[in-house]
C-alpha cells in the first residue's frame, strides 16, 4: 500500500496545525464548530483500527452530536484502518449508501 498510495508532502503542516496548534494564540485554524448546522453525519470505525481507534471515532461522533443535525456512529468490528480498500469493502459501502439514502429522506427540507 505504501508504494502505491503514499504521497510525499512537506511536514510543516504537522508543526503548524498539529503538534503546536494549541499553543498558538486564538488557534482558529484548528477550531471545529461542532454545533454548526450541517447535513447528517455518519462516523464509520473499524474495530481493529490501530491508527484511528473506534473509541476516537465514537468520541468525535459524541462531540458532533451536540449540534442540531443528526450524527450517527457505526463500528465494523473486524475491519482495520484500510476499511474502504480491503476485501469486503462492499459491505461498508452498502451500509454507508443505505444510511445516506435513509437519512437524506428523513432530514430533507419540504422543498427538496
Amino acid at each position: 500500500m505504501w508504494d502505491r498510495y503514499a504521497i510525499p508532502a512537506p511536514g510543516s503542516w504537522v508543526f503548524e496545525y498539529g503538534l503546536f496548534a494549541n499553543f498558538k494564540p486564538g488557534h482558529q485554524d484548528t477550531w471545529v464548530d461542532f454545533g454548526a448546522d450541517r447535513a447528517p453525519l455518519l462516523f464509520i470505525a473499524g474495530g481493529k483500527d490501530h491508527i484511528m481507534p473506534a473509541s476516537v471515532n465514537r468520541s468525535n461522533a459524541r462531540h458532533y452530536d451536540e449540534g442540531p443535525a443528526f450524527t450517527d456512529f457505526h463500528e465494523f468490528e473486524d475491519r482495520d484502518h484500510w476499511t474502504c480498500g480491503a476485501p469486503g469493502w462492499e459491505a461498508v459501502a452498502d451500509y454507508a449508501l443505505e444510511w445516506a439514502m435513509t437519512n437524506a429522506r428523513a432530514y430533507a427540507t419540504p422543498d427538496e
